[in-house]
Formats: structure tokens, C-alpha cells, sequence
């Protein structure tokens, strides 16, 4: 069943850069061939995660569509159900999206869309038991009384269970120990090599650890900027030194290991691309005669890091060097002034009293979040659930019931005014959330938090404690989009092994329990661990907030912002008294 890509582009991370230009090498394009290992590399934020997604049906293409067999995967955002059944998905941090009492549990909720018999569960149980070097002792024990490596070794048991024809894993490798690392290699040769004999599927690892996937590698996939940029044997990745120096990939220990000899004049023939190779060229070069062996010269020191740079080339195109290392040019604002004028906005919206002023200031902020290009995922996180919860509070608000009538459906009313009040509310707390979602579109957390106690750093004459404030406004900035990311990751691995045939997105009620006690749990740990890292720095003994930074000076964007939000702070006052009070 092999997999065919067609001009197929993935959503990105925050640090992938701008979308690439046109004409730039491959389209899209690609095949994942039956009984192979294919290894997905490329720069950080370049769209391999949402690659898994979308071949394992989780998360739809930005564009583009997979096929398997000739059969498309994508419906809209709906995939195919039929399709679901055939692949697996391990992942980042597998461990932590376990939520069953017991063992047993979490294969029965992996395999429970399958519809298998009693026998046949606890063969493909013990089987993956075993393939992760696990005991069936533990089926009756909790997750959570399993160390750290036997949950993740049991969250992908949960997956290799499922016996799907093809295996996707998203960084396998992070944070194993040296002795867990070649089971995990043995592993997935055996799977990779089960495929190829039965003649379906194959295993697609995304992966940044080149020294230890490279050698068991069938193909390569490099993928930048949510495309397909190169694809290849590992032997012939080894030798496109220009091609990884343009995406950030590599050098691989081997790369840089014999850079270091050329460097020192040991010349290695042939392409050496594994760690065994290498060893063994090297034995040989060290058996010439002791009149031949190469010698360092004594007036020119060795430049280590000269010898392990990746050497300039010329056959790269310069539009594909410069591609996949530009980064998002930072906000043209001040922090200072976007506080101040988010402060202004947010004390002219809470006055409005009608609800012409407060949709005046519901389109004033949404078009700040227009102007700002406030990423699209951000502001459907926050408008879908809001304006749900708006539209059945306000229709609750409305509805009354009159006893004098009795128990029949000419009792029930709808009060327009009570509605209108709710609705009224609502709406102004929306404009207040999407000032704020402006606010920190523009700006690092950081940023903001610093910002902050250099504006507030005057009060410290009459004792405010500025910088306990001002680090108070930054975690809790830094905390809430934590929670919808979080749970926007858990629901995408719960739609992953309950094989959901909801839209992406969604959200089944039967997967409620799957995502919101993993979800705790991180909420929870991730507490934790920001509560210890402040005591780490001591932050118990608060200090002074910092001083001015002379060279921080406003320029004419702060100037004309701050004047803008005056200007609409006075429209929204004004507008408060003309308009009567309701």
C-alpha cells in the first residue's frame, strides 16, 4: 500500500519562516514505498509533525492530497474511515497520554475500533508487550505506577498492537538512555523488515538524531517550509553537504569526523557514511609505513571548528539557500506602547453602556487583530468556543417560564431585553479577549513582562512591588495559551487512537476522559515545574524592577499607536454619552 503525495503542503511551527516563494525545487510531490524505512528530516518548525498528522489522518493538509492505494485520505477535513484502520501514529512523548486505571485498559481503548475477538486482543497484547521488552504481569497495574521508559515503552506497545500497515513515529529517539536506544533500533528494523516480507505498509520516522536512524535508513525525506525539498538514499543525503547547510540538517558525527581527518590530512577514499566504515578506513590508513604517515604541520595550529563547517557551494541555487532560514521580522511595536494602548482600548470598551458602543469596540479590536495578522489558528481558538458559549448563554438568558400557565409549551417565553443584557456583557468581555490576543501576538512574553515593570518601575517610590506584578502578568500570559495547546495535543492523539471519524478538529464526548486526565496531568506537571524554577532563581527576595533602557526609545509607530488608541478611547467615551444607557 504505497503512499503517494500530491502537491501536498503541511501546516508549519512558529519558527519555520515565510511561505516559500515560486519556482523553488519540488512541489510537493512524493512516494513512500512499501517495505521501506523512510526518515522525515528538515529544520526545526519546518512541518514534519504536521506531516504525521496528516498521513495518519489526524490534522488536514494546508493544501494538496494523500492517497493510498489511488484512494484519497482526505474528504474536506474529514478522512476516510477505512483508511484510519490501516496506519499508527507514535507521538512525541508518548508516556504521557495514557489515562486508563489499568494496563489492560489502554490496549482495549487502542484496539476497541478494530472490533477483534477476546483471543485475538490478548495475542496482539502479549505480542507488543514483548516487542517493547515488557512483561504481561503489568496489565492489572496502573499506568501511573510504571516508571517514566516503561510508559513510553507501553504507549507505543498500544500503537504496534494495532498491527497497522503503516507506522508513523514522531522523534523516537528523544530522551532515551544509550541502553534503551539499540532495543528501539532492533525494533524497528524488525517491523520495517515484517512489512517488507508480508509486502505492505512501512514505518515514516521524523527524527533530528541522523547518528543513530541514518544507518537502518531505506530513504530519506527532507522536508522544509511544509514541502518536499529533496528526497534520496541515506549515501546520497551524505553527500549533499550544501543542500543540509541550507536547511540547518546535520553534520552527522560521521560528517564531522572526517572532516576532522581531511583537516589533519588523513585522506579516507569512498563514500563513508557509517560509523563502521569510517572505523574501518581509519584502521587502514594507520598501516602504511612510519615514513608515510601523514603529519600535521607545526607552524599552522588545527581549526577544529574551521573543520567541521560545512563547506561553501555553489551548486545550490541561492534561492533555495536562503530559504527555510528566514525568521518572522519582530513587531514594530514597543511593549510599553502596546500596553499602554491595550490599557486605553480595554477602559473605553468596559464603559460602553448600549450595545451600539460595545459592538463599536468588538470591531475595534478585531480589527486591530486584522491589522496585526494575528495567526488564523490563534483567533479560531478563540472566537469558536466563545462565540458558542455566547450563543447558548444568551439564549438561556432569554428563555422564562410562566407557573400560571402550567406545564405546557404556551408557558415558555423568550424575554428579548434579559437576552440583549446577557449578550451585551458577553460581547464586551469579547472585545477585552481579543485586545488581549492582540497584545501578545505582537510581542514575546518576555517582551511584555519587561515592558511592564518599565513602565510601572515609578511606583516603586511609594512601595508597589512592580516586579512581583509584572512577572505575574507575564506567567499568567504565558500560562493560558499553554492550556488550549495542550488540549488541542491531546485531542489530536486521542482522534489518533481511537481511529475518529469526527472532522479534525472535534472532539467526541466518548474521548472526553482520554484527553482531559492527560491534560490535567501536564497542566499539573507544568506547574510544578514553572513553581520550582522560580525558586531556582531565587525570585523568593523580589528585585528592583529594571531601569530604564536609554536606547529603548519610542519611534513614530509607538507614537501614532498610542495616539490612535487616544483617539479611539475618546470615541468610546464619547459615544458612552451620547448614546443612552441600556
Amino acid at each position: 500500500m504505497p503512499i503517494l503525495l500530491q502537491s501536498l503542503q503541511s501546516a508549519r511551527g512558529p519558527d519555520a519562516g515565510q511561505r516559500p516563494s515560486a519556482g523553488t525545487p519540488a512541489d510537493g510531490d512524493g512516494e513512500l514505498r512499501d517495505g521501506e524505512l523512510t526518515l522525515l528530516i528538515g529544520p526545526v518548525g519546518a512541518g514534519k509533525s504536521s506531516l504525521l498528522r496528516t498521513l495518519a489522518g489526524v490534522v488536514p493538509p494546508v493544501s494538496g492530497q494523500v492517497y493510498y492505494d489511488g484512494q484519497p485520505l482526505w474528504r474536506g477535513r474529514r478522512a476516510a474511515p477505512t483508511l484510519l484502520l490501516r496506519v499508527g501514529l507514535v507521538f512525541q512523548s508518548p508516556e504521557q497520554q495514557l489515562f486508563a486505571r489499568t494496563v489492560q485498559g489502554e490496549f482495549h481503548y487502542s484496539l476497541r475500533p478494530y472490533h477483534l475477538p477476546p483471543d485475538l486482543i490478548a495475542a496482539r497484547t502479549a505480542a507488543a508487550l514483548a516487542g517493547t521488552g515488557l512483561n504481561t504481569r503489568i496489565l492489572s497495574q496502573s499506568p501511573w505506577y510504571l516508571s517514566g521508559g516503561q510508559r513510553r515503552r507501553l504507549a507505543v506497545a498500544t500503537t504496534l498492537a494495532t498491527a497497522t500497515d503503516w507506522l508513523f513515529l514522531d522523534e523516537p529517539t528523544a530522551g532515551l538512555d544509550a541502553l534503551a536506544l539499540p532495543q528501539l533500533l532492533q525494533t524497528l528494523q524488525q517491523l520495517r523488515n515484517e512489512r517488507r516480507e508480508q509486502g505492505r505498509g512501512g514505518l515514516v520516522v521524523a527524527t533530528h538524531d541522523l547518528d543513530a536512524l541514518l544507518p537502518i535508513a531505506d530513504r530519506v525525506w527532507l522536508w522544509a517550509n511544509g514541502r518536499l525539498r529533496w528526497t534520496g538514499t541515506p549515501a546520497q543525503l551524505v553527500e549533499q553537504e550544501a543542500l543540509c547547510q541550507a536547511y540547518g540538517v546535520g553534520p552527522t558525527e560521521v560528517q564531522a569526523t572526517r572532516r576532522a581527518l581531511l583537516a589533519a590530512g588523513v585522506d579516507l577514499p569512498g563514500e563513508l557514511w557509517q560509523a563502521e566504515g569510517l572505523a574501518a578506513a581509519v584502521a587502514a590508513s594507520l598501516q602504511f609505513p612510519a615514513n608515510q604517515l601523514p603529519t600535521l604541520d607545526a607552524d599552522r595550529p588545527w581549526d577544529a571548528a574551521a573543520a567541521l563547517e560545512c563547506p561553501a557551494s555553489d551548486a545550490l541555487p541561492p534561492a533555495l539557500a536562503a530559504e527555510g532560514t528566514r525568521l518572522a521580522e519582530p513587531s514594530p511595536l514597543d511593549a510599553r506602547a502596546r500596553w499602554l494602548c491595550c490599557s486605553l482600548l480595554t477602559l473605553g470598551v468596559l464603559a460602553q453602556t448600549h450595545p451600539l458602543g460595545v459592538l463599536f469596540g468588538v470591531l475595534l479590536a478585531a480589527g486591530m487583530c486584522l491589522r496585526a495578522r494575528t495567526p488564523v489558528s490563534a483567533w479560531r481558538r478563540v472566537t469558536l468556543p466563545y462565540t458558542w458559549m455566547t450563543a447558548f448563554s444568551t439564549l438561556f438568558a432569554g428563555l422564562y417560564w410562566q407557573p400560571a400557565t402550567g406545564l405546557s409549551w404556551h408557558g415558555l417565553g423568550f424575554a428579548i431585553p434579559a437576552a440583549l443584557t446577557t449578550l451585551q456583557a458577553l460581547l464586551r468581555l469579547y472585545a477585552v479577549v481579543l485586545l488581549g490576543l492582540w497584545l501578545t501576538s505582537g510581542s514575546s512574553y518576555l517582551a511584555l513582562q519587561q515592558g511592564l515593570a518599565h513602565t510601572l518601575r515609578h511606583l516603586e517610590r511609594w512601595r508597589v512591588p512592580v516586579a512581583p506584578l509584572a512577572l505575574g502578568a507575564g506567567l499568567v500570559l504565558r500560562f493560558i495559551p499553554c492550556i488550549g495547546q495542550e488540549l488541542e495535543r491531546f485531542s489530536q492523539i486521542a482522534r489518533a487512537r481511537g481511529k475518529s471519524r469526527a472532522r479534525a478538529g472535534a472532539l467526541r464526548a466518548s474521548d472526553l476522559p482520554v484527553v482531559m486526565i492527560p491534560l490535567l496531568a501536564a497542566l499539573f506537571q507544568l506547574a510544578e515545574d514553572l513553581a520550582l524554577a522560580l525558586e531556582a532563581r531565587g525570585l523568593r527576595q523580589w528585585p528592583a524592577a529594571p531601569p530604564a533602557d536609554p536606547e529603548a526609545r519610542w519611534h513614530s509607530a509607538e507614537w501614532r499607536a498610542v495616539a490612535g488608541a487616544v483617539l479611539a478611547l475618546a470615541c468610546l467615551l464619547a459615544l458612552r454619552e451620547v448614546l443612552p444607557v441600556c
